[in-house]
C-alpha cells in the first residue's frame, strides 16, 4: 500500500494561494492530462484557477493524495474546489475534454 501525500487545507505561502494544489496538478500532468494554458494558476475575475485539457482523473486524486474536507473534489463539474483560498482547477478544457 503506497503513502498518500497529504494536502493542506490551505497554502503556506500567502503569494502563491494555490500552492497546496501544485502537487495534485502535478500528478495530473505526471498522468497525461496537459494545462489549457502557459501557466498553471492564473489569476481570474474569480480568483486563482488552473485549467486542464481533459476531465480530472477523480480515482489517481483519491488514490495518491489525503485532501483535508475544505478541498472539494466536483466531479458532476469537473472541478477540484478550495473553499479556503477560492482556487479551483477545472478539467475539460481541450477539444478531447
Amino acid at each position: 500500500m503506497t503513502t498518500k501525500a497529504k494536502i493542506f487545507s490551505e497554502s503556506r505561502d500567502p503569494e502563491r494561494p494555490y500552492s497546496h494544489l501544485i502537487p495534485v496538478v502535478e500528478k495530473l500532468l505526471e498522468l497525461g492530462n496537459e494545462l489549457a494554458h502557459s501557466q498553471m494558476f492564473y489569476l481570474s475575475q474569480d480568483g486563482w484557477r488552473c485549467d486542464l485539457k481533459r476531465p480530472i482523473n477523480f480515482a489517481a486524486i483519491r488514490e495518491n493524495f489525503e485532501l483535508p474536507d475544505s478541498i472539494e473534489l466536483g466531479e458532476a463539474n469537473n472541478t477540484i474546489w478550495c473553499r479556503k483560498s477560492w482556487v479551483e482547477v477545472q478539467g475539460g478544457f481541450g477539444a478531447d475534454g
